[in-house]
């Protein structure tokens, strides 16, 4: 019993004590940590435990441990500057008690600021990076949040790096991390995207062009698809002093020579396309050789064409020539040689090769193979011991005098051929059409009044211009008995 009693009276002091340290009076305040923005304020509320029963106090101060960091004021704290400091709360009774309270204060510098580019162009399927600002760079939290307006048309990742979906424009928006109290908003910036369907081919309607020095050509290039936002070119030339290219594709010939004109898109899609440019001097004229455009030539026979390129630098003087009536003439395309194919007229041209589309043309004459006929055969009678035999021959040529001819009269007696030469000079000339007599004279005593099936032939021809034409026996040209 008495072992009992001391167990009971060891476990009332011990309630006794603990009843006492329970009862002891103390501060509490609500926070035991405040953090705050420079320049903004937190309430902080001081609660007394009044375990001794001491009632209220005489006097409650509010400190601050560092005046460039913070200020307190009943109790509300108000952030001065980035920095570490505490705030007692302290109480006093007019016995002397004193009780104090503390608590931590964190002032951080705020954003004041988050700035970012106003505008953005992205093509569908690409990407670009934004990069916002904090403003201070002290400020303590200095990350943001990224949001899109429409992820249809752009998405935006956490590190702001858009990607386009679909063409249109939308908003992209950069939100402070820092955390807000009450109605107030986090700071933030907006950036104005336009999505853009970029190209995707660029093509030439031509791989190479040919152009003469001084002349243009504009390019037609194809940027696809149809739909492509910005179809804007850069133009660029290899070579300027070949070949120089405008802001449209225009191509202008600057010298003979090759370059590479070269079209790239301006959408940041970096497409390209060239045009292989060759830069020629053109043929500016063609001229007949000679200066004579009317020619003639014997039908059967061949005459040599030719023309005169200018200027002497043309980069290709090659002509084809051609006639408008093979039956009168042909040529050799390539030579220019003519063959009368039958009497008339017709026109040879010869055509520059070079695109330029100059052009000489000649006026063909084919001229008969003999450039007489006769026209009448004559006796003008007897002189004496002579017996005149005459024919009249008319010059069949359209161009060309006759100056001097030969003749054979041919004829039968007692069952042989004999022949008569006969010639025949006119200082005046024998001109187209015109009608001479040549004559053969009897000088045998009346022979030719017993003769029969008289033949005249043309041997050969001098013309004025000093060419000769010569014919064979058989070019008979009159018979008569």
């Amino acid at each position: 019993m008495r072992k009992a009693a001391g167990w009971l009276l060891v476990l009332w002091a011990a309630l006794c004590l603990a009843c006492c340290a329970a009862a002891e009076s103390a501060i509490v305040l609500d926070m035991e940590q405040v953090t705050i923005a420079k320049g903004k304020t937190a309430k902080l509320t001081a609660t007394l435990n009044d375990g001794d029963n001491l009632g209220k106090p005489q006097k409650t101060v509010w400190s601050v441990g560092d005046k460039t960091i913070a200020s307190v004021s009943a109790g509300t704290v108000t952030g001065k500057g980035a920095g570490m400091t505490e705030v007692t709360c302290t109480m006093t009774w007019k016995d002397g008690t004193t009780l104090s309270a503390k608590a931590a204060v964190d002032v951080y510098l705020p954003v004041t600021k988050v700035t970012l580019d106003s505008r953005l162009t992205v093509n569908v399927g690409d990407t670009a990076a934004l990069t916002a600002e904090i403003k201070p760079a002290e400020a303590r939290y200095n990350t943001v949040t990224w949001s899109t307006s429409d992820p249809s048309i752009a998405t935006v990742d956490e590190n702001g790096v858009v990607t386009g979906v679909a063409a249109g424009k939308v908003k992209i928006t950069a939100t402070s991390d820092e955390p807000v109290q009450g109605k107030a908003k986090p700071k933030a910036v907006t950036c104005s995207v336009t999505v853009n369907q970029g190209a995707q081919s660029l093509t030439m309607e031509d791989s190479q062009i040919t152009i003469a020095k001084g002349k243009s050509q504009k390019l037609v290039p194809t940027v696809s698809p149809d739909t492509t936002s910005n179809k804007k070119l850069t133009w660029t030339s290899s070579n300027t002093k070949v070949a120089t290219v405008s802001a449209s594709g225009q191509v202008t010939g600057k010298g003979t020579g090759s370059c590479t004109i070269t079209a790239e898109t301006t959408d940041g899609t970096g497409l390209k396309a060239s045009v292989n440019v060759t830069v020629i001097q053109a043929v500016t004229g063609l001229k007949v050789s000679g200066g004579k455009s009317k020619v003639a030539v014997t039908n059967g026979e061949t005459l040599a064409l030719g023309v005169t390129v200018s200027p002497a630098d043309a980069t290709n003087k090659e002509v084809m020539w051609s006639s408008d009536n093979i039956a009168v003439a042909t040529v050799d395309h390539a030579t220019g040689v003519v063959t009368g194919q039958s009497v008339g007229t017709c026109k040879i041209t010869a055509r520059a090769m070079d695109g330029s589309k100059k052009t000489a043309v000649y006026t063909v004459i084919v001229e008969p193979e003999i450039p007489l006929d006769a026209v009448t055969f004559t006796r003008s009678g007897y002189f004496g011991m002579y017996y005149e035999f005459a024919v009249t021959f008319k010059n069949v040529t359209k161009t060309r005098a006759v100056k001097y001819l030969e003749f054979d009269l041919k004829y039968d007696y007692s069952g042989k051929t004999y022949t008569l030469y006969s010639c025949y000079s006119d200082s005046d000339r024998i001109g187209a059409g015109s009608k001479k007599k040549v004559g053969w004279w009897d000088n045998i005593g009346y022979k030719l009044s017993y003769c029969t099936n008289f033949r005249v032939y043309l041997k050969s021809v001098q013309y004025a211009d000093g060419t000769w034409d010569f014919f064979s026996d058989n070019n008979l040209i009159g018979w008569f008995n």
